[in-house]
C-alpha cells in the first residue's frame, strides 16, 4: 500500500485455558511468538499483573513496544464466558502483518470462541479520519 500508516487488528479470544491465562511466562512466550511470526520486532516489553480480589484470579496485561509500533495483551481469568483475552495489535509500514498470528494465538491460548475486527489498513487519504477541530478557544471533547 503506498502511504501505508499502518494496520490494526483487535482480537477476542473466549473460553480460554485458566492455567495458560494465570502463567505470566508462558504468555510472554505466546506473544513473543506471535510477534515473530507476524513479522514484527519486539523491542521492549512491559507485563503487569492485576490482582482481581472478587474472584481470587490474577490476570496479566502485557505491552510489546515494536519496532514496527505495538502489540497488547490483556486476560481476564474469569468471567462470564470463561477465560477470555483481549489483543490489539498496530503495526506501521508494510512487512508486518498481525493477521498472521492469529491461528497461532487460537492454539497457544486454548481459545473455544473468538471474534476479530476486519484488518484496517489506513493512510493519511482514507475516508474514514475525520479532521478535528484544532481552534484553541473552540475545543470539542470526542
Amino acid at each position: 500500500m503506498e502511504d501505508n500508516y499502518g494496520r490494526m487488528l483487535a482480537l477476542m479470544f473466549q473460553g480460554c485455558d485458566p492455567q495458560v491465562l494465570s502463567d505470566k511466562y508462558r504468555l510472554d512466550l505466546i506473544v513473543n511468538e506471535a510477534c515473530k511470526i507476524a513479522k514484527a520486532d519486539v523491542r521492549q516489553t512491559c507485563i503487569e499483573p492485576f490482582y482481581n480480589e472478587d474472584d481470587g484470579t490474577t490476570g496479566y496485561t502485557i505491552v510489546k513496544v515494536l519496532s514496527e509500533s505495538n502489540f497488547d495483551l490483556h486476560t481476564f481469568p474469569k468471567g462470564a464466558e470463561g477465560s477470555a483475552v483481549t489483543i490489539t495489535m498496530y503495526t506501521c509500514g508494510d512487512r508486518a502483518n498481525p493477521e498472521l498470528a492469529i491461528s497461532y494465538l487460537i492454539k497457544e491460548l486454548r481459545a473455544k470462541k473468538g471474534y476479530r475486527t476486519p484488518l484496517i489498513e489506513f493512510s493519511p487519504r482514507d475516508s474514514f479520519w475525520q479532521e478535528l477541530n484544532m481552534d484553541p478557544e473552540n475545543l470539542q471533547d470526542i
